[in-house]
């Protein structure tokens, strides 16, 4: 609430908020590595704790691609997108959606105080119509990634 009081613009004044349906699994894996091995390579990053990056993707690869849960007596294997169980794969959402909104910010002007935790995005416009031009630029960025808007 303090960033809002502290930053609030009176031109501004229309309030939204978006939630992404079924994050999880509509993160394509391999679209969430090479999100991840583009901001190491933005970076300058070329290992972490002497592992090379390429590496580091190749690991996440194996690690993505085989993940098995319990569910009714049974162990089933992880069909598409990113697990939930897992704070790594939490970790590999939010910087998925982080840059497809800041992709979808650079094709527009008019979004204020844009704040997300996790799923949820909250920013406000100057009114109904550039809130829902965001919504609509969101939701082509990525196929498997839709936004419901809240106004």
């Amino acid at each position: 609430m303090n960033t809002i009081k502290d930053k609030h613009n009176n031109d501004f004044q229309y309030p939204c908020s978006f939630d992404v349906v079924w994050m999880y699994p509509s993160i394509h894996i391999n679209d969430a590595i090479s999100n991840i091995l583009g901001i190491l390579t933005q970076l300058n990053i070329s290992n972490i704790a002497g592992i090379p990056t390429n590496e580091i993707g190749d690991l996440l690869h194996v690690i993505l691609h085989n993940t098995y849960f319990h569910f009714e007596h049974l162990i089933l294997k992880q069909g598409k997108g990113l697990p939930m169980s897992s704070p790594l794969w939490g970790l590999l959402a939010i910087i998925f959606l982080d840059h497809n909104e800041r992709q979808g910010l650079l094709s527009i002007d008019c979004i204020h105080i844009l704040k997300r935790y996790v799923d949820d995005c909250f920013f406000f416009t100057k009114s109904q119509e550039p809130a829902t031009e965001f919504h609509i630029i969101l939701n082509q960025q990525t196929p498997t990634i839709q936004f419901e808007i809240e106004l």
